[in-house]
């Protein structure tokens, strides 16, 4: 199959869709949202777009690499109180995990992409302070959406 014109939006909406699916993260978001919105929720994931690659190989054949940033955030401390760390780290871990089972599980790309794996095999794991004084540990993944037959 060859799926083509498919715009990154809907393969980040196809993305969020398959980790709200999972049901493992209280939300998952395509696009980032403010910090307000996401104040407090713990796991969040959002899925960001990060660029095209297009290979002009002939006129009618035009593969495309979709690619985005898929980020995990773990509350580790709200204000004063919450959990310790190494409990949001075993929660971040878990995630990934279970993150690495959606990509293997729907890399035949569900009709909008050809094949969806991650872009290289190390992530980035950092701390976020938000505006509300939420501290977060989040973990981010590089994903492609390849499709064969180009994209918008």
């Amino acid at each position: 199959m060859t799926t083509t014109f498919q715009s990154r939006k809907a393969i980040r909406d196809y993305i969020a869709g398959l980790v709200t699916a999972d049901g493992s993260w209280s939300n998952a978001y395509s696009g980032m949202p403010d910090f307000s919105v996401i104040a407090g929720q713990s796991p969040v994931c959002t899925v960001l777009s990060d660029g095209t690659s297009t290979e002009f190989s002939g006129i009618f054949n035009n593969p495309r690499e979709h690619r985005f940033i898929v980020t995990n955030w773990v509350l580790y401390r709200r204000n004063a109180d919450g959990w310790t760390y190494d409990e949001a780290e075993d929660l971040l871990d878990d995630l990934e995990y279970k993150f690495a089972q959606i990509i293997r599980d729907n890399a035949s790309g569900g009709g909008v992409c050809d094949l969806l794996q991650f872009d290289s095999a190390s992530s980035q794991i950092d701390r976020a302070r938000t505006e509300t004084g939420d501290i977060y540990i989040t973990e981010s993944r590089l994903v492609i959406a390849t499709l064969n037959n180009g994209a918008v």
